[in-house]
């Protein structure tokens, strides 16, 4: 077989192999659904990893603003803002992301994680 022949081969081959349909991939595994959060709260009102939890208080909403407004403002920076029939305390420092407190009794929210040493004081005012 000459040069030509094997050339004029090959070239066959290639186009046949060309006009094949593709044949179909070999099955691959379901792919798992994405990924959601299913871990269970530590307990009621705690979204995981504690970045919300709530409280029940008897204390009217008069009684928990003045509570924590004056023992987080010996730590750091207070800012009372009613939003939406709730009033809600940011908690600053230098330091760390704000801290943000839902008050609407009987219930009362912490939408962020603690800032640091701020659990016991709002824990005392509850």
């Amino acid at each position: 077989m000459g040069a030509g022949q094997s050339m004029l081969t090959l070239l066959s081959l290639f186009l046949i192999a060309a006009s094949e349909p593709p044949q179909p991939a070999a099955a691959s595994p379901p792919s798992p659904p994405p990924a959601t959060s299913e871990l269970a709260p530590a307990h009621a009102g705690e979204a995981p990893g504690g970045a919300r939890r709530t409280f029940r208080t008897r204390k009217n909403l008069d009684q928990l603003e003045k509570c924590l407004t004056d023992k987080l403002s010996k730590v750091g920076e207070v800012t009372s803002v009613p939003i939406e029939g709730i009033k809600t305390l940011m908690y600053r420092t230098t330091d760390e992301p704000p801290m943000m407190i839902d008050l609407a009794p009987p219930s009362v929210t912490l939408t962020t994680k603690f800032a640091i040493g701020t659990e016991p004081i709002v824990r005392a005012c509850l």
